[in-house]
């Protein structure tokens, strides 16, 4: 009798995810870790498979039912190729190569790695946003790093039984705090798109990874500025976002929607959760500039926007939101999503993203000897006219990503709305 595989339950921020990823985007979060050396590729196959036990869900195909998909283990893990490594002189064309290409999440595992071996090591690894969002994926590298150095050091690494059943969003809204403020808030989201960037109609082909990086002085003074002006970070981020925006688009003065993600690990008591998962909210931020506006003028309206986000719960009301949509049948939730992708692609507008994922290790990333000189993350490409600016900071250095297609928006204009936003980070 053929042995039944393990199945494990698809919560509502999968689906969501899943579901964008169909009709709004490629899905892929990548990490890109450069190294001082070598890594043991022999050692990080063998802790890759092991997360797949610590981690299960990366380890399964997402399977479409019309009431209620599934996470259902692939039924040869021991055949997959988890991690390649690529021998080159051109160590960024590769990275950019894997960033690209497109990984089938529905018939392989949830991830993939690959060793860039030049003088030294870059690694890359990338995961299906289905089953795991930025917050989960900074917890699945240090759950990497853990498993390589006990393997380095010649100890066996403890894996805790069967987590994968504690990835839900739940949780928060048993908070009493929470249920509390579900009582008399007022949940409606306004999602209406408000600004079209310079898109080129046609097929999403040839997706690209723009990077921009801040110095560790010049992001040391970013620090200071924002507390000189009791502003955090990603309200100077969301300040030169929305004054880049409103170049780009040639819209002065028009009130653009940014949705700035929140990750909900905030509500939990330890602020974590026990497996790698999807667990974030949104907020919409609006704000226009004037021309000529100054810096600080647009930092102050932005700062009274996030300051009444804080004070209301921030991105629970788009967890409710994808609370309600989760528990509908998955056919249903389907074609709602076919229904927001036509309705996007009548208005050619959106409301571009700002996904702030903060510090990705609060110590330097080693694998055994190499330690990391550089590491980022990289979001989804989204397709036109859906738009998405990644952020995240490591070893004091703010680095700056936009994933796109190049056959519907122009190289140039990717790179001129990440220097554009560095320059008035660093004249603010």
């Amino acid at each position: 009798m053929k042995k039944e595989l393990p199945s494990y339950p698809v919560f509502s921020q999968d689906v969501f995810n899943y579901l964008s990823a169909k009709y709004f985007a490629n899905n892929q979060l990548s990490y890109v870790i450069k190294l001082n050396g070598r890594i043991n590729e022999t050692l990080l196959r063998d802790a890759l498979t092991q997360s797949l036990a610590a981690e299960p869900v990366l380890g399964c195909r997402f399977i479409e039912r019309d009431e209620q998909a599934i996470w259902l283990q692939h039924p040869d893990l021991k055949r997959l190729e988890l991690c390649s490594v690529v021998e080159t002189d051109n160590s960024e064309k590769e990275v950019q190569q894997f960033i690209a290409s497109p990984h089938d999440f529905e018939r392989d595992c949830q991830i993939k790695a690959t060793i860039i071996r030049s003088v030294t090591d870059t690694l890359c690894i990338k995961v299906n946003h289905a089953c795991c969002d930025a917050g989960g994926f900074k917890r699945y590298l240090t759950l990497l790093l853990s498993i390589y150095e006990h393997l380095y050091q010649g100890r066996q690494y403890f894996i805790p039984p069967n987590p994968s059943a504690n990835r839900s969003q739940e949780p928060i809204f048993q908070s009493p705090a929470i249920a509390a403020w579900l009582k008399t808030a007022n949940t409606e989201i306004d999602m209406m798109p408000t600004v079209a960037l310079p898109f080129t109609p046609g097929k999403d082909e040839a997706p690209f990874a723009a990077v921009g990086q801040t110095t560790p002085a010049q992001f040391e003074r970013l620090k200071k500025q924002a507390h000189a002006h009791s502003v955090t970070i990603n309200d100077l981020l969301l300040t030169a976002y929305l004054r880049t925006l409103g170049v780009i688009a040639e819209a002065p003065q028009k009130t653009i929607a940014v949705c700035n993600s929140v990750d909900l690990r905030r509500y939990l008591p330890d602020q974590t959760i026990s497996a790698v998962s999807n667990l974030s909210g949104m907020n919409l931020i609006r704000g226009s500039c004037a021309p000529a506006e100054s810096f600080a003028a647009t930092l102050r309206k932005v700062a009274a926007e996030t300051t009444h986000m804080k004070n209301n719960q921030p991105g629970i009301n788009m967890a409710l939101f994808i609370a309600t949509h989760g528990s509908m049948p998955f056919k249903d939730a389907d074609l709602q999503w076919q229904g927001f992708k036509e309705m996007s692609a009548q208005t050619n507008l959106c409301n571009p993203w700002l996904s702030n994922v903060g510090i990705l290790a609060e110590k330097p990333v080693s694998f055994g000897s190499a330690t990391a000189i550089d590491c980022y993350m990289i979001g989804p490409a989204f397709f036109a006219p859906a738009f998405m600016l990644l952020t995240s900071t490591y070893n004091n250095v703010l680095t700056l990503s936009i994933n796109f297609f190049q056959s519907t928006l122009k190289k140039a204009v990717a790179e001129q709305i990440i220097h554009s936003i560095l320059d008035d980070l660093q004249n603010c």
